[in-house]
């Protein structure tokens, strides 16, 4: 069980102090308020000293022999605080660092760390693949636009020797520091081999084309949002429109209908004001017919009257009728006929009764 639960705590370890180094420092040095050990080796012993909270004590020594005689010591002098809230500060001897004073452009400011990776054959015996280095910013003159830096070496196997004597105490290291060196986390060293410090810096410049291409997707979603409304709205008014016009056709035809419907039933009721009725027809008649004139049948049908009766003399029977407003068109239908029985002329007359006269 203590076999994976160490190789799991390293890495949670290691996983947030890689977060941790994402954070600028004055943001760091504002939030961080975990505690800290700085372990000194001494003769197959470290000394132990504790930051926290601004202070500085001396907890004292712990024997460096087995994981579980050392982390128990450690434990005893650490007085309940976990050993998982720990940043672990190792100190190399200063005898094993090697410091130069490097000048460079400013220009080299923006990249500083991979430019003293590729001066470090020029500084140092040493080439960037074989040593872990940190720097600090000495002076910046803005006038000769130079910049001096403090440049820090230590070889890689100090870097292991650092991690196995926090193993050995249960934690992981933090940073590697110097003896005699303020260990504050603004202003100490972390040696660090190129390569991590090329992951480290890729980890901002991923975040920072991360955070363009998001800036870049929200600023063409903000151009094409408006469109994408206007495109909608023009949708939606387009089929409103649509259904506007089939409704506006229909209303059409069916004020087509309507007026034909109107004017029809205009017509009729103008025919059937303008026809004499069967009653004034037959007055009509009676009246201009000789009292010595009788029918035996009169048919109105379609605006056709037909009249056929006896009369002494039919052939005076059409001047009176043809002087009628309501009949036009007075004719004999059939040759007049003499009847001895009846003692006189039989007669068939045919007329059209007049639609536009008054009754």
């Amino acid at each position: 069980m203590i076999a994976i639960a160490n190789p799991v705590s390293r890495f949670f370890a290691w996983w947030f102090g890689e977060l941790r180094a994402c954070v600028p420092d004055r943001l760091r040095k504002l939030i961080a308020h975990k505690p800290s050990v700085v372990i000194t080796p001494r003769d197959g012993s470290a000394h132990i000293t504790l930051h926290r909270r601004g202070r500085v004590r001396s907890l004292g020594q712990v024997p460096l022999t087995t994981p579980s005689a050392s982390q128990g010591a450690l434990a005893g002098l650490l007085a309940g605080i976990s050993l998982r809230r720990l940043d672990a500060f190792v100190n190399v001897p200063a005898d094993y660092v090697l410091r130069r004073s490097v000048a460079l452009p400013m220009e080299a400011a923006e990249n500083l760390r991979e430019v003293l990776a590729f001066e470090m054959d020029r500084h140092t015996p040493f080439k960037a693949g074989e040593v872990a280095y940190d720097y600090r910013v000495v002076t910046t003159d803005a006038t000769t636009r130079k910049l001096t830096v403090d440049l820090a070496v230590v070889p890689r196997t100090m870097l292991a020797q650092a991690a196995s004597i926090a193993e050995t105490l249960g934690l992981t290291t933090h940073r590697i520091g110097i003896i005699g060196e303020d260990h504050k986390w603004d202003r100490a060293f972390a040696f660090r081999p190129y390569e991590e410090s090329d992951a480290r810096s890729a980890t901002p410049r991923l975040l920072l084309l991360g955070l363009t291409v998001t800036a870049c997707i929200l600023a063409v979603i903000a151009w094409y949002l408006p469109l994408y409304f206007e495109h909608r709205a023009l949708a939606f008014y387009e089929a409103r429109l649509a259904e506007t016009r089939t409704i506006a056709l229909q209303t059409e035809n069916l004020r087509k209908r309507l007026t034909a419907d109107m004017d029809f039933s205009r017509f009729l009721i103008n025919r059937r004001a303008s026809t004499p009725t069967f009653t004034s027809v037959l007055a009509d008649i009676t009246n201009r017919l000789p009292d010595d004139t009788w029918l035996t049948q009169l048919q109105l049908q379609d605006g056709k009257l037909t009249l056929t009766g006896f009369s002494p003399s039919a052939a005076t029977l059409i001047a009176p009728l043809e002087a009628s407003p309501l009949l036009t068109e007075v004719r004999f239908g059939s040759p007049v006929t003499p009847d001895p029985q009846a003692g006189g002329e039989s007669f068939n007359i045919h007329a059209l009764v007049a639609l536009d006269r008054g009754s």
